[in-house]
């Protein structure tokens, strides 16, 4: 096809490299044209022509911000998950570790025994506080089988009504000796006093201390006195300043003018085992007492 170029203007030039670019793009414009069977008109275009039509088929910026990737969380009405953590891994509990669990530390002899020594020293510092006249008992006393701990040889005690002797010199442990001494001081001694219209003098007690079963029986493993302990007395008798008797049987007769005060002195708020007549024919005439436990729970009382 033979091509007419319209003769230019005066004045106007153009730089090879556009004139290039417009020659190829009117020819490809007239290519197309001729495949579509029309013939095509042509129409000379400048530079600023050509630059529009550029622009023309570039996408527009609204379509460009459409195709344009949101960031994270926007236009979505969640928030984006978060990945979990790894699990780790926890052996199973049948699992045998290479390394075996450490022991529990052991507490050595000699710690227990300088806890027993403390709390001795504690108790017979105690025990003068609270007014008892006590010595280290005779060795004579004290039998092998039966092992005592901190054992004394109880004298008197000394209380706001008075002072209370102990013709027997029981001997006891340093732990039932204070608790003894607390019940006759705090609520016996006043008891007396109100009742009896006399202060305590004399608590007859026995030896306290005795290496033998319960009841008098022979010593064995299954029934261990408390005595044996020093962990126990038997009070047969009361004796007042104006040098009455008050003896612990009379309790069983209801008209004895003693019953009301003997049965008040029935100590089972102190002791864990308080026996005495009408219990059974072991305890006809005095009143037992100690700090025995019993039972599975260590909170079950005897009072009879």
């Amino acid at each position: 096809m033979r091509k007419t170029r319209r003769p230019r203007s005066a004045g106007t030039s153009k730089s090879p490299r556009a004139n290039d670019a417009e020659a190829e793009f009117v020819t490809r414009h007239v290519e197309v044209g001729e495949h579509a069977g029309v013939r095509p008109t042509w129409v000379p275009l400048g530079a600023a022509g050509i630059l529009g039509i550029i622009l023309a088929l570039l996408p527009s910026p609204i379509e460009a911000a459409r195709k344009k990737p949101a960031p994270i969380g926007v236009g979505s009405r969640q928030p984006p998950i978060p990945q979990p953590r790894p699990t780790l891994a926890t052996p199973a509990p049948n699992e045998s570790s290479s390394e075996p669990a450490p022991a529990p530390p052991q507490r050595s002899i000699q710690t227990t025994a300088r806890d027993e020594q403390d709390v001795s020293k504690r108790c017979l510092a105690d025990l003068e506080t609270l007014g008892v006249k006590f010595a280290p008992a005779a060795s004579q006393r004290l039998d092998s089988r039966c092992p005592v701990v901190t054992p004394i040889d109880v004298s008197s005690l000394e209380t706001p009504a008075g002072r209370i002797a102990f013709p027997d010199k029981p001997t006891f442990n340093c732990t039932f000796a204070l608790q003894f001494a607390g019940w006759l001081s705090n609520v016996a001694a006043p008891l007396v006093r109100v009742h009896a219209g006399s202060d305590l003098a004399t608590v007859t007690t026995g030896p306290g201390y005795v290496c033998r079963g319960r009841d008098g029986d022979p010593l064995s493993q299954d029934k261990i006195s408390e005595h044996a302990s020093g962990d126990a007395v038997d009070i047969t008798s009361l004796g007042l300043i104006d040098k009455r008797h008050i003896a612990i049987a009379d309790v069983a007769d209801e008209s004895n003018p003693n019953h009301r005060l003997l049965m008040a002195l029935r100590p089972c708020g102190y002791f864990t085992t308080v026996l005495g007549p009408g219990a059974n024919a072991a305890h006809a005439n005095h009143y037992h007492l100690d700090l025995g436990v019993h039972g599975n729970s260590a909170s079950y009382r005897i009072c009879e």
